[in-house]
């Protein structure tokens, strides 16, 4: 088992010619296909797709869409060789991050998990509550957060 740290998503993203980055981005994108195609079996975190998701979409940084992120993310996620919770969690997150540009990972996250079930969201965020899909836990107050 290979766990997949944040600088390997970003070098297979990055597609860097730099001499001296071209190397690095060739040796992750050849790992990530492996993994895509269940030659060998890795994991991840939800902070480490949180870190990527930040640094590729940083217009400082790399500046790539979360579209081009989730293209991308969304096959390693449901690949076979991929051992990473239930993989349609982070998919959905991705999408609700791609389809509310400004929203962060983590909350996408958070309307992932309240989305899938029998769930009620203890928050004071409007913006989180306002989501479709999400049953408050009790009504917000009037104080913004």
């Amino acid at each position: 088992m290979i766990f997949i740290d944040t600088n390997v998503f970003v070098q297979a993203l990055a597609r860097s010619h730099e001499p001296g980055q071209e190397a690095t981005s060739r040796q992750a994108a050849e790992l990530l296909l492996d993994v895509t195609d269940g030659k060998v079996e890795a994991t991840t975190s939800e902070a480490v797709i949180a870190e990527v998701l930040y640094v590729s979409t940083a217009p400082r940084l790399y500046a790539r869409s979360i579209a081009d992120v989730r293209t991308v993310l969304q096959p390693l996620l449901e690949a076979p060789g991929m051992r990473f919770g239930p993989a349609k969690r982070y998919v959905r997150a991705l999408e609700v991050c791609e389809g509310r540009p400004g929203l962060k990972f983590v909350d996408a996250l958070t309307i992932a998990y309240v989305e899938q079930g029998d769930v009620q969201l203890a928050s004071f965020d409007r913006q989180l509550l306002g989501s479709p899909g999400v049953t408050p836990y009790w009504q917000a107050t009037d104080d913004p957060l």
